[in-house]
């Protein structure tokens, strides 16, 4: 790619009304032992990375090349690899480089909105673990290519088609992100205690004893079975029962005892009661619709 090209990005009240829009946008190569940052940058995106610095706007980097490091305010000094995809939150103190003997390849697309604060506060972003591992990815590639060869051209709603590529970047390096997941062994460990309570779902398996099924704490367990599928161990068994049920009340003709009784409900009155808060109607009602 070219060594240098970058773009700062003045933005009208029209622009910043549409709620997202883009502040800077570029790429550039830094080969091993080379000066880090670029002198041309103006005053508000240059600094010395010994001291770092702030701004007010979200700046997404992507590394396509080379390894550095990583510090913000919010978190410890993290390694940054070749496809590594990270987020600085507006005024949260950061600083990053590249290692003096990989150099690294960056894009960069910096922005403002409302909307992004919203996706932090649902915990989709994270200024404690701001980096995602997406890797080189020619569809990522291309959407920060796109977005400097528009800002370039500068047509007419130019903004608004930018604001439409931060969109793509994010949602696409969040997908990757979480399929680089499937790697870990809490996804592995958890994908097996999933499969394990639909095998058992009409005599289900205490958490307790699936944890020891995996050979793990139950507390590890519990903590990871909770992070990763946002339900705890025994609310997910309770979630396949009620599925399970609505297949019985509308493909059998076992009666809601009968079925309460199959899924290991306490009782037929215990089973319309969960039945309910879960699904808003009887299974009665459920079953005559």
């Amino acid at each position: 790619m070219n060594s240098i090209r970058t773009h700062y990005l003045i933005c009208n009240e029209r622009d910043t009304d549409w709620g997202i829009y883009a502040t800077t946008t570029g790429t550039t190569s830094y080969p091993p032992n080379s000066v880090y940052p670029h002198s041309y940058h103006p005053p508000l995106y240059y600094f010395n990375p010994l001291k770092g610095r702030t701004i007010d706007e979200f700046m997404l980097v992507y590394i396509t090349k080379g390894s550095g490091v990583l510090k913000t305010d919010n978190s410890p000094e993290i390694a940054i690899a070749e496809g590594d995809l990270f987020l600085i939150k507006p005024h949260e103190w950061h600083s990053y480089k590249p290692n003096n003997a990989t150099g690294w390849d960056e894009y960069w697309i910096g922005f403002r909105g409302d909307y992004f604060n919203t996706i932090f506060d649902k915990n989709f972003l994270s200024t404690n673990h701001p980096v995602w591992k997406t890797g080189v990815n020619s569809d990522l590639v291309a959407w920060f290519e796109k977005a400097i060869s528009i800002a370039n051209e500068q047509q007419p709603g130019y903004q608004q088609v930018l604001s439409g590529i931060i969109l793509q970047i994010i949602s696409f390096g969040y997908f990757l992100s979480q399929r680089h997941l499937q790697d870990n062994h809490a996804i592995q460990c958890i994908n097996k205690a999933k499969t394990i309570m639909i095998q058992h779902i009409e005599e289900p398996i205490h958490p307790a004893r699936i944890a020891e099924m995996l050979h793990v704490s139950y507390s590890w367990f519990r903590s990871n079975f909770k992070s990763i599928t946002h339900f705890s161990p025994s609310a997910y068994q309770q979630e396949l029962k009620i599925e399970r049920s609505k297949v019985l009340l509308t493909n059998s003709d076992l009666s809601i005892k009968e079925i309460a009784s199959s899924l290991n409900f306490s009782s037929a009155a215990n089973f319309t009661t969960v039945f309910k808060t879960k699904v808003g109607i009887t299974p009665a009602e459920y079953r005559s619709r």
